[in-house]
């Protein structure tokens, strides 16, 4: 099982400045950036989207026990779900060229 926590993606962030990326399955675009307490992600014809450290500890401790990237799985935690992953998928991409 893949493991990932919420210090590796919101250092990921941080060390990208602000993340252009994609969700997964509709490819609707976004920028993630650090917040004091989380990220903050920003789809280009949408409001700015807080998502707080609490929530992105409980997508990551799911994903790191499913590996699962559909985001319906994490209906229970958050409505950011599908920029969470796409930012998971991002961060162990670029682990991977490492």
């Amino acid at each position: 099982m893949i493991n990932v926590t919420s210090d590796e993606l919101m250092d990921f962030v941080r060390s990208r400045g602000d993340l252009q990326l994609e969700t997964l399955h509709q490819k609707h675009p976004f920028i993630a950036r650090v917040l004091e307490d989380g990220l903050e992600f920003l789809p280009p014809t949408d409001k700015p989207r807080a998502h707080k450290r609490k929530y992105l500890d409980r997508v990551c401790e799911e994903f790191s026990r499913t590996n699962s990237f559909r985001s319906g799985d994490y209906v229970d935690f958050t409505v950011n779900a599908s920029y969470t992953l796409a930012l998971i998928r991002a961060y162990l991409d670029a682990q991977r060229s490492v």
